[in-house]
This record gives C-alpha cells, structure tokens and sequence, in this order.
C-alpha cells in the first residue's frame, strides 16, 4: 500500500469517527430534550385539568391545601417559602389547577409564586409563577 493510499484512508476513518462522535452526541442530546418537552407537556396538561368537586377548604392552612390539589392534580406542589401556615377559606371545585393555584395564593396574598417538583432527569422544586416571570 503506498503513502498516497494510506492517506486517505487515514481520512475517510476520521470523517467515519467524526461523524459517529456527532451523531452520537447530537442524539443523546435529542432524546434529553425530547423527554424534557414530554415533561413540560405533561405538566401544562395537568395545569389546565379540572379539579373534582367537593374541593372546598375553611380555615386551612395553605400547605394542606396545596397538598390536597397535589393529590387531586398528580403534581407534587409545595407553598413558597413560608407561606404555608396562612389559613384559606376557598372553594376550588371545577376550577383548572392553575386557576385553584391562583386562588389560594392570591387568598393568602402570598408572592404569586408555588414550588413544583421537576420530573424527568431534575427532581428538585422549581418555581412556578402564577402570574408570569418576573412578578407584577
């Protein structure tokens, strides 16, 4: 084999690893951010979910409410920072689990914020503002 042969052959094995090395990285990239779309779909179809009746709270702490629609939604819900011992007196029934947010939230005249837990490959609690980002 001479020189000129072995070169490019030399060549075509790494444009051949190159593109293995892309495509493998590009594609585990993919599927990450797939999931993490799959996640976010799943959660603002949960969101816009009705709650059942008989949904109604007096004088109960926002925590336990919270985690009743946690209960009632699937999503892991928690108060913003300490806003979990102020009492609600609401009715939520019907109401989509964003509209229930903003009701107890807006009762307690909390920040406009809760804690969700993240699914996919982030479990910890991310903020979820009620009125958008950064607050009014």
């Amino acid at each position: 084999m001479n020189t000129q042969t072995w070169s490019k052959l030399m060549e075509k094995m790494i444009q051949f690893l190159f593109i293995l090395f892309a495509v493998l990285v590009l594609s585990s990239c993919t599927i990450f951010d797939k999931m993490q779309a799959n996640y976010w779909e799943e959660r603002n179809r949960i969101l816009q979910s009705h709650l059942p009746e008989g949904m109604s709270f007096e004088d109960i702490p926002l925590s336990t409410v919270l985690e009743e629609i946690s209960n009632a939604s699937g999503l892991d819900i928690k108060p913003w920072e300490s806003e979990g011992d102020r009492k609600v007196t609401v009715d939520v029934s019907g109401m989509t689990v964003n509209e229930a947010l903003k009701a107890v939230v807006l009762y307690v005249d909390g920040e406009g914020a809760v804690l969700i837990k993240m699914g996919g490959f982030n479990t910890s609690y991310g903020q979820h503002w009620l009125w958008g980002y950064p607050p009014p």
